[in-house]
This record gives structure tokens, C-alpha cells and sequence, in this order.
């Protein structure tokens, strides 16, 4: 539960979401989002499940991807929109506020990959299994889901 609110506090300072999450992470969140893009070939046009500050997405542009990506946040998203356009990659790049719950709305066959940072976690069983079967839908043939997030271990020893 502390971390769920802890992120919700960092989610309402969007400018420095980025820079607080990696301090707190010891640099693993930025090391996950960059292990993510590199997985992305080059050419692709990619999903973005909860693009958050378009951190991730930029990385993902300059290593010659095309983003769709969507968020809840407006906070998010117009951080998302700025960043974006500040580093001149604006035309590789668009953004919904929505769930996942909007993903019935996209296309059959419309994306090389899906992707996802920190999203999943927050999700309920039911939002993953129906994000997920959505994300296979949407996917083109040979089309690939990278996901990575923080797993919550269900035990108190687990979690020592």
C-alpha cells in the first residue's frame, strides 16, 4: 500500500517523476525503460500502454520507432507532449488519455509491439488479463509485448 500512494505522490509532480524515480530505484527504472527500447527493432510502430512522461517513448523514437502511447494522467500526458516536442520528435508520436479499458477501440494487426513500464503492477487481475488479450489482438503477426514492472512479493518473508 506505501508504494502505491508513494507513486501517486510522485505521479502528481510530473516534471520530476523521472528524476525521482531514479534516485529511488538506484537507476534501475531508467536501466528497464532502455533495456525495453533496445528490444524494439528499428521501424516500428509501437503501443505505448501508460506513457507516463514519455520518457520511454522518446528513447524508444530515436532508436527509430513510431509511438502511439496513452496515459490517465492529463498531467502525464501534456508532460508527455512537451518533452516530446522539445526534443524535435513530435512527428514520430501521439498520445490518448485513456485506460486500457479504451484498447477495444484499436485496430486488429495495427502494431509491431506493445510495451510497458510500471503500469501492470497497478492494474487488477481482470485489467491485465483484458490488457493483455487486447495487446494480442492489436498485434501485428510476429508482433511482440515487452512489459516490465516491479513485482510485489505475496509473502511477508518474500518481501523481507
Amino acid at each position: 500500500m506505501f508504494s502505491y500512494v508513494f507513486m501517486k505522490i510522485l505521479e502528481m509532480r510530473p516534471r520530476s517523476y523521472d528524476r525521482q524515480m531514479d534516485r529511488i530505484s538506484g537507476g534501475r527504472v531508467r536501466a528497464a525503460k532502455e533495456a525495453v527500447a533496445a528490444e524494439v527493432p528499428k521501424g516500428s510502430h509501437v503501443l505505448e500502454i501508460g506513457c507516463g512522461t514519455g520518457e520511454l517513448a522518446g528513447l524508444m523514437i530515436r532508436r527509430g520507432a513510431t509511438v502511439e502511447g496513452f496515459d490517465l494522467s492529463p498531467s502525464m500526458i501534456r508532460t508527455a507532449t512537451e518533452r516530446i516536442q522539445t526534443e524535435n520528435l513530435a512527428n514520430r508520436f501521439s498520445v490518448s488519455r485513456m485506460g486500457v479499458d479504451g484498447m477495444d477501440r484499436l485496430q486488429d494487426n495495427q502494431f509491431d509491439a506493445v510495451v510497458s513500464t510500471l503500469v501492470f503492477s497497478e492494474l487488477s487481475d481482470d485489467e491485465r488479463r483484458y490488457a493483455l488479450n487486447q495487446a494480442k489482438r492489436i498485434l501485428k503477426p510476429g508482433g511482440m509485448i515487452i512489459i516490465a514492472d516491479e513485482v510485489v512479493p505475496k509473502t511477508f518473508f518474500q518481501r523481507i
